[in-house]
């Protein structure tokens, strides 16, 4: 185990990815890019040994703990943290407090905002007590499908209300047009 390794980014799943997301995410990206599938070429051969290394650790729950406890002490003493989205090591400079992750664009609070290392730890480990699926910080009960009608339910009801905005804030600049 190699704390200095993004074994998130190596099965392209984001941190706190429950244990059938990352079995899924490791059988798609062996099926990919394992030599039989390409006729015996070695082309993909890197991104497959890092896919069963990040496998071997990620889908232990022992070996994830260890790895993760000596990942945070890594962090700690390089002066990081780890970004919530993509898992990568990010360093904020001093008094920035808040700043957008390079990769994945997702905010970072620098170590005194974040929060301390046993709510990291039940964050890492909630998903695999949870049914469901996570967005965000939120646990939504739905399917793939249910989550997706509710999405575009939220895009047309955002869309309404702003078109009603839109149109008050015309009325308003007639009136005030044919008051002066």
């Amino acid at each position: 185990m190699n704390p200095k390794r993004n074994y998130w980014r190596d099965l392209k799943c984001k941190p706190g990815s429950d244990r059938e997301q990352l079995r899924s995410a490791y059988r798609a990206i062996a099926r990919a890019t394992h030599a039989d599938a390409h006729q015996g070429s070695n082309e993909h051969r890197e991104s497959f040994e890092a896919a069963v290394g990040a496998w071997k650790v990620l889908g232990d729950d022992q070996k994830r703990l260890e790895w993760w406890l000596e990942r945070q002490a890594w962090l700690k003493d390089c002066g990081a943290i780890e970004c919530t989205g993509c898992g990568s090591a990010i360093k904020i400079g001093d008094g920035i407090g808040i700043q957008r992750c390079p990769l994945c664009k997702t905010e970072v609070a620098d170590s005194k905002s974040a929060a301390d290392s046993d709510t990291m730890r039940a964050r890492l480990y909630q998903p695999l007590a949870d049914s469901g699926r996570r967005i965000g910080a939120q646990l939504v009960d739905a399917t793939e499908i249910e989550a997706e009608r509710l999405g575009r339910e939220l895009v047309t009801e955002s869309g309404k209300l702003l078109g009603q905005l839109i149109l008050r804030g015309f009325s308003a600049a007639r009136r005030r047009l044919r008051g002066q």
